[in-house]
């Protein structure tokens, strides 16, 4: 059976963090390990606490779970401070062999908590995506990382081309934060976009908080096809296909 790592932090809703990924995992063949790099205290419409885990104890977790070449996929995603990601960078440094990797640089959560403090953005952008396969910032963090305010299609566009040029890594931008009736997330692997349009589904309306996590599910999902021997691209395709399903589906509840 093939296998995936999850890195991620504990949101106990279960809307974001580890527990989503571990949703998204469910529906596919792969045997899941993870790593734990924070608890959250949250919910669906309230930030209310970050505690990081200590580096002593992410440092072992990575140690338990060696070697990366013994997985077929990793997601990466909220790390808390900027020396878990020094460990992170160490570790992923040290294997020899490793799998597809895909960063979700989460620095806030849809509830307003700070997910990870300036060091650890900017050893983050410097270090860390460097190493990995894919990473898949939101207009907010793409706007962050590439200084260009992100406020339309044409914005997307440019800081892609901003962010592959600095880093050479494949990027996908989610532009669900953007306004408007339609959904779109840019893929730029530096010789061709493309772009995944869909139209919006307003969940969360008629009283209900609005849905969270989609971003951490993307990025899962994407990981998972990696994990099963898609290239990047076509990964982020199926990934994108079978994210707008789910998203749709939870208009029924």
């Amino acid at each position: 059976m093939k296998k995936i790592l999850l890195i991620a932090g504990l949101d106990p809703s279960g809307n974001a963090g580890l527990l989503r990924d571990l949703e998204m995992v469910h529906t596919f063949s792969l045997q899941v390990a993870s790593v734990v790099t924070a608890l959250t205290a949250q919910n669906a419409r309230k930030f209310l606490a970050l505690q990081p885990v200590s580096p002593r104890a992410f440092e072992l977790q990575l140690r338990s779970i060696a070697p990366l070449s013994q997985y077929n996929a990793v997601k990466i995603g909220m790390l808390g401070n900027e020396r878990l990601v020094q460990i992170l960078i160490r570790f992923l440094k040290r294997e020899k062999k490793r799998p597809p990797i895909v960063l979700d640089p989460v620095l806030r959560s849809t509830t307003g908590g700070s997910l990870l403090n300036f060091n650890g953005q900017s050893l983050l952008w410097k270090k860390l995506v460097p190493l990995v396969s894919l990473w898949t910032p939101n207009t907010e963090e793409a706007s962050f990382f590439s200084g260009l305010k992100i406020r339309s299609a044409k914005e997307m566009e440019e800081a892609a081309e901003i962010l592959r040029r600095a880093k050479k890594t494949p990027v996908l931008i989610k532009g669900g934060h953007l306004k408007g009736e339609r959904v779109q997330d840019l893929y730029f692997n530096g010789r061709e976009k493309t772009w995944f349009v869909f139209g919006r589904h307003h969940v969360g309306v008629h009283g209900r908080a609005p849905l969270r996590g989609t971003g951490c599910a993307l990025s899962t999902l994407i990981a998972c096809f990696l994990a099963g021997g898609f290239p990047v691209s076509e990964a982020v395709r199926q990934g994108r296909v079978v994210m707008q399903r789910w998203i749709e589906n939870q208009d029924s509840f």
